[in-house]
Parts: C-alpha cells; sequence; structure tokens
C-alpha cells in the first residue's frame, strides 16, 4: 500500500517535470537566437542566470537600427569622397579654369561696352552712349581676338613651357597673374588694361585644355592602369559646361543687384583664384 503511494507520488512527479521542462524550455528561448548553448529537450531547463548567460537579451527599437543605416552610408559617403579627393581636386581646378576663360568670353565685351566706354544698348540708336556702347563691342572683339590668338600660339609651346616649369609652377603663376589682372581690370577699367587681361586669358585657356586631363590621366594610371580613365576624363570635361551653365544663371542678378558689369570681371578673377588654391593644394 505505502509503495503503491510511493509510486504513485513518483510518476505524478515525474509528469510534472515533464510538462514544466517544454513551457520553460519556451521561456528561455524565447530571445534566443539559434545558439547552440540553447539546446532543446528537457535538459535545457536552466536558472535565469545561466540562461542570461548564454542567449542575448530582446532587441533594441527599431528607430536604432535606422540610425546605425544611416550612419554607415554616411561614412560609406565619407570614405568615397576621401578615396578620391585627389581628383575632386583636379576637377575644381578643372572648374576653375574653364569658368574663368568662359565667364571672360561671354562677358567681357559687355563690361568694356557699359564698364570702359559707358555706353547704353538700351538707349536710342541715334544716341551718343548707344555710339559708345558700339564702340566699346568692337574693342572688346579686339579684345577676343588676341586672346584666341595667344590661345593657338602658346599652345603650340606648352609642352615645352611644361618642361621647363613643370605643371604647378606654371599654372600657379598663371592663376595669380590672372587673378591680378582681373581685380586691376574691374577696379581702374582702362582699355589697356583689358587688352592686357585678354592676353592671360589665352594663356589660362591653354592650362584648362591640357593640365587637368594630364593630372586626370596621371592618377587614373596610378590608381588601376588607367582603366577608369575615360570616365574620369569625361568628368573633367562636364566642368566646361557647368562653369558656363553657373556664370550665366548668377550674372544677370548680380550685375542687377550690382548696378555694374565689373562683377562680371571680378567674377573671372575669383574663378582664377579658386583654380590657384587647388593648383597650390594638389600633390601629384
Amino acid at each position: 500500500m505505502d509503495e503503491t503511494v510511493i509510486s504513485g507520488h513518483k510518476k505524478k512527479d515525474e509528469e510534472s517535470v515533464l510538462i514544466r521542462a517544454p513551457n520553460e524550455k519556451i521561456n528561455s528561448s524565447k530571445y534566443c537566437n539559434g545558439s547552440e548553448h540553447c539546446n532543446g529537450g528537457f535538459s535545457s531547463v536552466q536558472t535565469s542566470n545561466e540562461t542570461s548567460s548564454y542567449c542575448e537579451g530582446p532587441p533594441g527599437p527599431k528607430g536604432s537600427n535606422n540610425s546605425e543605416k544611416k550612419t554607415s552610408q554616411h561614412r560609406t559617403i565619407i570614405d568615397l569622397l576621401w578615396q578620391n579627393r585627389t581628383q575632386i581636386q583636379v576637377n575644381a581646378l578643372a572648374f576653375g579654369t574653364m569658368g574663368a576663360t568662359s565667364s571672360f568670353g561671354v562677358f567681357g565685351t559687355n563690361f568694356v561696352g557699359t564698364g570702359i566706354f559707358e555706353g547704353d544698348p538700351a538707349a536710342p540708336g541715334n544716341s551718343l552712349e548707344y555710339h559708345k556702347f558700339l564702340h566699346g563691342v568692337t574693342v572688346g572683339s579686339r579684345g577676343t581676338l588676341l586672346y584666341f590668338i595667344v590661345f593657338a600660339i602658346f599652345s603650340l609651346f606648352h609642352q615645352k613651357s611644361l618642361k621647363m616649369f613643370g605643371w604647378k609652377k606654371e599654372t600657379i603663376f598663371v592663376t595669380s597673374s590672372y587673378f591680378v589682372l582681373c581685380v586691376t581690370l574691374a577696379l581702374s577699367k582702362n582699355v589697356y588694361v583689358f587688352y592686357l587681361t585678354s592676353i592671360g586669358t589665352g594663356f589660362i585657356r591653354t592650362i584648362a585644355m591640357t593640365v587637368p586631363y594630364i593630372l586626370t590621366h596621371k592618377i587614373s594610371a596610378e590608381k588601376d592602369g588607367g582603366q577608369s580613365s575615360g570616365t574620369a576624363i569625361s568628368l573633367v570635361a562636364a566642368m566646361l559646361p557647368c562653369g558656363v551653365l553657373i556664370c550665366t544663371l548668377i550674372m544677370g542678378p548680380l550685375i542687377e543687384a550690382t548696378g555694374t558689369s565689373s562683377v562680371s570681371i571680378l567674377y573671372t578673377g575669383a574663378c582664377s583664384a579658386l583654380a590657384c588654391v587647388f593648383a597650390c593644394v594638389l600633390n601629384i
């Protein structure tokens, strides 16, 4: 009789263990992510301390995951820019030189007509102001012709100039000199300074059409044997339309806001100064 009662209690205890064990396994494995330490079966019944030592805690809020993704993307962009920093500097150099020549070519003649000769293109056709403007356009056209003649001649001897002085010294000297000429022209409004600036435009135009492409090809050759040179050169060439686009977009409002056409020459000098700065920074 006693043995029967004892055996009955043992069976009930075993059944209670069989019932509790799976439930405890489910609770303890609630935050387990397939860990080898959180095994199935009834032998996985552990204390809360043991479970916390082997199993991961509950997942964090969804916002933390989004912020981590944004941070990783931000780091990726920064790393990409840092890896291509030299090419970006070359593109800035190209933008400065091409922007300077574009601004002078588009607005230089207008500056001569309205700034130097004080003409008015909106004046009546038989007025003195209108004839002054026409005379200024004639002088500006001569300056543009001089600019392209110097550009053509200097391009023929540019190879020798690069061998004698190197791209860095040549670019820094030309861009800094051109900046001084532009500032002097904007302040003095002298026709002879305009002709000197036209000559300087021919020199800086030659640099704009050669030096950035030479540097880009060299960077690509050192990076991947020249495989990416086509894309890099295309990006450099894109600086020319970008320079023209930005210049034409802002020049009208700038002239209207300041009331003087000298701002176009100052913008030309600013572009040249930008090119000079990046020529100093570049180390190729």
